[in-house]
Formats: structure tokens, C-alpha cells, sequence
């Protein structure tokens, strides 16, 4: 059975990483050993759940509690350090997103990586959505003809349930929304689309973290409009525009995909869910995200697994963003 560890205890865990845990560890796939972070009340909570897991208080002693996984869901500032420390152990990891902060972290985990006997994985954990997976072979299949115009919004007020203003500092838990939703949209993009041969992003930090940012990418014929906002809500939406017709994943609202031409709709597209893919919550996908790593440390294929290299051109993205960063037009100012 394999055994897994996780270092970090807050929202993305209690909310999302037990109830996936809790289904592998009733399908007896993996039991939970040990968990760490500096809040010993969260610790122990998770720990309550499971019944071989303890919590303690330090990396060695979670390292060494004979584990084949390693779940890093610690602030962003300690991922570097933690994954590599467990690379380095032998020990397979699951890095949650982001990777990294600077580029030059995410570059150690790579080298951390390719160093290691154990597999390594950044939890990108939207391609383990069943939508995110039809639009990309729809996109390779020219189901719309050459794809033209990509529009994404994603926003709304923020209600995270954050156990510390530490998750709005920079250089602890990287705080605006390019680093927290921005990171899901950019590997999407990429995943479908490649590597983008212009970048133009604002936001408006003044100084502080972003709650508003706007990124402007173009993928040769195919231009993409990215808004995120963290105090503005519209519909969330995905919206696909080809020379043959148009298609819209209404992400957060409906598991369906609408397609339709000529401004009239066609119909509904129910994503096809296999043994590696979600329809529906996070939940399900961390679940099965957490399959292809148990698959992959059995020696298995372990399916849709971003590697560490891939992780690591998506931050080198996120920085190309804050490099070319200009403030956003705020006409009340």
C-alpha cells in the first residue's frame, strides 16, 4: 500500500486533499502516515480522520516516516525546499501549484527532479477535469476550424478561507490572483495551445498584491484575453472562438460545454470521464490526480501528470507576466 505524507494543513487540504485521501484510503489504494505544519491543530484535525497518521513537527521527521508520497501543500515560499528535500530522499512528490515563486526555485526542483529515482509531479489539477480535456483534443481537432479568439473570465469576490494574512505576502504566499488563479489559467493555456509568442499583462498592484489582472497572449493566428478579479464578479466563462463557430465552458457553473455556429446554439457537450479525468468537482479530480501518482510510483503510467519541466515553463510564463507588467487603467484614480 502506498503511503502518503502531506506538509501543509490548511484550506487546499481540509477542503479538498482529505476527501480525496479519505477515497483512496477506503478503496485500501493508500493509507495516510504523518502530516506537518505549524498550526499542530490542524495537523492533528487531518490526522483525526485517518487512523495510522500522525502529525509532527518538523520535515525530517515527516520524511521519515516511511513514505512513498510526499503531498507539498505548504505556503508557496516553502515548496522548493520541501520538494527537494524529499526528491532528494528518494520519496515521490506531488507539488501544489504554484510550483515555485522565482524562476530559479522552480529550476532547483527540476534539477531535484531528474536527480531523484522517484517520480515528481506538480499538481496542476485542472487537466484532471474532464472539460479542460475535450476542449484540447476539440483544439487539436479543429472541431471549430482554426481557432481564433480564446476570452477568459474568471472571478468574483474572494472567500477563501485563508488561515493567515501570510497568504497575501509576496515573498511567503505569492498574493495577488496571477499567482493563485492565474497559474490554473496559464498551464491551460499552454497545455492547449504551446508556448505564446507575445505576452502583455497589467494589474493593479500599486505596490501591494494584485486583486485584478489582465493578460494579453498571442498564440500565432490565435489571440487570448485573459481578466481575472478577485472583487468583480461576472459569469465565469471560457469562451472559443473559431472560423467555423464558437464554444463556452462555463467553469465553476455547469459540467457541460456548450457549442454552438453562426450565433445560434447548437447544443450541449457532456465531457467523456475515464479513469484519469473528473467531470464535476476538484475534489474528484484530486482524487484522481492522486491515482496516476500512486499508479506512477507503482510503475504505472501514471496519465496527465505535469512533470517538473512542464511546471517550470509555466512559472517561467507567470514571470514573463510581472516582467512585462504596466499598471491597469483605473479611470477612478
Amino acid at each position: 500500500m502506498i503511503r502518503i505524507a502531506i506538509s501543509g494543513c490548511g484550506a487546499v487540504t481540509q477542503l479538498y486533499y482529505r476527501p480525496a485521501l479519505q477515497a483512496l484510503c477506503d478503496g485500501g489504494e493508500a493509507m495516510l502516515a504523518g502530516a506537518l505544519d505549524p498550526d499542530r491543530t490542524a495537523a492533528k484535525r487531518l490526522c483525526d480522520a485517518f487512523p495510522d497518521a500522525r502529525p509532527v513537527g518538523s520535515l525530517d521527521n515527516l520524511l521519515a516516516l516511511d513514505i512513498d508520497l510526499l503531498v507539498v501543500a505548504s505556503p508557496p515560499a516553502r515548496h522548493a525546499e520541501q520538494a527537494c528535500a524529499a526528491a532528494a530522499a528518494g520519496i515521490a512528490v506531488l507539488c501544489e501549484k504554484p510550483m515555485a515563486l522565482t524562476v530559479a526555485d522552480a529550476e532547483r526542483m527540476v534539477a531535484a527532479a531528474k536527480s531523484s529515482s522517484a517520480p515528481f509531479a506538480v499538481a496542476m489539477v485542472r487537466r484532471f477535469l474532464s472539460q479542460p480535456r475535450t476542449i484540447r483534443e476539440m483544439i487539436a481537432g479543429e472541431a471549430l476550424g482554426k481557432l481564433q479568439r480564446i476570452d477568459i473570465f474568471e472571478g468574483g469576490r474572494f472567500d477563501w478561507p485563508i488561515a493567515s494574512p501570510a497568504y497575501f505576502d509576496p515573498k511567503r504566499g505569492g498574493g495577488g490572483v496571477l499567482e493563485d488563479v492565474g497559474v490554473h489559467v496559464l498551464d491551460l493555456l499552454r497545455w492547449w495551445l504551446g508556448e505564446p509568442d507575445t505576452v502583455r499583462f497589467a494589474d493593479d498592484a500599486l505596490g501591494g498584491v494584485a486583486a485584478n489582472c489582465a493578460i494579453h497572449l498571442g498564440f500565432g493566428p490565435t489571440e487570448v484575453a485573459v481578466r481575472l478579479s478577485r472583487d468583480w464578479y461576472r459569469p465565469n466563462a471560457y469562451r472559443f472562438t473559431g472560423e467555423r463557430g464558437w464554444l463556452e465552458w462555463a467553469i465553476h457553473e455547469r459540467d457541460e460545454l456548450e457549442q454552438g455556429s453562426a450565433g445560434e446554439t447548437v447544443g450541449a457537450i457532456v465531457p467523456e470521464r475515464d479513469g484519469q479525468c473528473a467531470a464535476g468537482g476538484y475534489e474528484q479530480a484530486i482524487a484522481a490526480q492522486l491515482r496516476a501518482m500512486t499508479d506512477a510510483i507503482r510503475g504505472k503510467a501514471g496519465g496527465g501528470l505535469v512533470s517538473a519541466e512542464d511546471g517550470l515553463q509555466t512559472i517561467r510564463l507567470l514571470d514573463q507576466c510581472r516582467q512585462s507588467r504596466v499598471p491597469m487603467a483605473m479611470e477612478w484614480l
